[in-house]
């Protein structure tokens, strides 16, 4: 029995034990049943059954109440404390037994000794099954403990890299809101920037405006006084006293009309430097048909005419439609070098409820290309003198008036300026 419980064979350990039980009751020796129920009682320790096995182990007791001899003695108290070994006075009772065993085992019989070594392999074999109990459920908690570590230790990771997401999260969209507000700011410089180009651009044409103004407007006046001035040295024996004086007294009025020019042309030049933008007032047709009259007087070669069906107010820039009307009739004067008889004729009139003025002359027709230059405003004009019609419209365009161009039957070419 004792061979198959050691070799874990539990229910064979069983049978063997109940058969040797059977044959201990049919003997007269209390020691030989003892020995029965102990086997009995191991083979259902080994097989875990605890209950069944007290109930031999106190049968033990039981048969040897009275016996007084060594291996009763034994047999009662080996297996009376072998049922709990984990008991209080465990210790106390295996050193009792210990030194009783020393005691007893010098002057003990052969068969007495053997019973001694079979008892401490008892109490050997009881007291390791419960150390191997002891270290099982040592071995459990130190699992649990670890496995609770290792949860804890994944919970506490789980956390930190929760942590480390949160702040890498957060510190993600803080920089992209740098980001954003540095791309915000990018775009206003860049926005200043083309402002400032944009600006630098239109002061470059500004100032292109000005010179071609300058250009254009004292150009000729220079010219005819530069004439004159030739024309008095080659002829200094041709005119009599009085021709002479005449003479004279035109190249001071002319020179005085020039400096006059000159000194209006540089003041509203000074006065558009900083915004190149019209200012509007009234004026009267006639006021600026004079001033354009004066402005070319030294023009004895063209014919001028002016007329006005019913004199009326404008309102407009004064400066920018006298540009408009020089450039026009410089072009015209330009456009008769080679014809006899030329003439000019400006006229105002109210078409349609449209003030218009209109400038005609007896030159060539104007090519159709530079006619285009008017109603393109993407078209480019190669200026060598003067604003040239590039300079009319946008100025046209500035002033809020329109240009047309028509010609009539015998070729004769008029500029009309509209003024809603």
């Amino acid at each position: 029995s004792n061979i198959c419980s050691w070799a874990e064979y539990n229910e064979d350990a069983l049978i063997h034990a109940r058969k040797g039980l059977e044959i201990g009751e049919e003997s007269n020796s209390a020691i030989h049943k003892a020995y029965a129920y102990m086997y009995l009682g191991d083979a259902y320790r080994y097989n875990e059954q605890i209950l069944e096995a007290n109930a031999c182990y106190f049968n033990i007791t039981n048969l040897l109440m009275y016996d007084t001899t060594p291996s009763a003695y034994l047999l009662k108290m080996v297996y009376l404390y072998t049922l709990n070994p984990g008991a209080a006075d465990f210790p106390l009772y295996m050193t009792h037994y210990a030194l009783k065993m020393m005691r007893n085992y010098e002057k003990a019989s052969d068969r007495e000794k053997q019973i001694y070594a079979f008892s401490l392999m008892k109490v050997a074999t009881a007291y390791n099954k419960s150390a191997k109990n002891e270290i099982i459920k040592q071995v459990e908690l130190e699992n649990q403990q670890k496995q609770m570590k290792v949860y804890i230790g994944g919970i506490t990771i789980l956390v930190l890299m929760s942590v480390l997401l949160y702040r890498q999260n957060y510190s993600r969209k803080k920089t992209n809101k740098k980001l954003e507000l540095a791309n915000i700011e990018l775009a206003e410089a860049n926005s200043k920037l083309a402002d400032s180009n944009k600006e630098l651009e239109e002061a470059n044409e500004l100032k292109s405006r000005f010179f071609g103004i300058l250009n254009h407007d004292l150009r000729r006046p220079v010219g005819g006084l530069i004439s004159y001035l030739e024309l008095k040295k080659k002829s200094t024996n041709i005119f009599n006293e009085e021709e002479q004086a005449d003479f004279e007294q035109k190249t001071i009025d002319m020179t005085q009309h020039l400096l006059d020019n000159m000194e209006e042309l540089l003041f509203w030049c000074k006065s558009q430097m900083q915004n190149f933008t019209p200012v509007f007032r009234d004026i009267q047709v006639s006021e600026i048909f004079d001033n354009n009259k004066s402005f070319f007087n030294t023009e004895s070669k063209t014919n001028f005419i002016y007329k006005i069906d019913a004199d009326f107010e404008i309102r407009t820039d004064v400066d920018y439609l006298k540009t408009i009307m020089r450039n026009l009739t410089s072009n015209a004067v330009k456009a008769l070098e080679s014809v006899e008889n030329g003439y000019i004729e400006w006229k105002a009139y109210i078409k349609d409820n449209c003030k218009v003025l209109s400038v005609t002359n007896n030159g060539p027709a104007i090519p159709q290309e530079k006619i285009d230059i008017l109603y393109n405003n993407s078209a480019k004009e190669n200026i060598k003198d003067g604003l040239g019609l590039i300079i009319i419209r946008d100025l046209a365009k500035a002033i809020q008036c329109e240009i047309k161009v028509e010609t009539d039957e015998r070729g004769n070419t008029s500029f009309l300026i509209l003024f809603p």
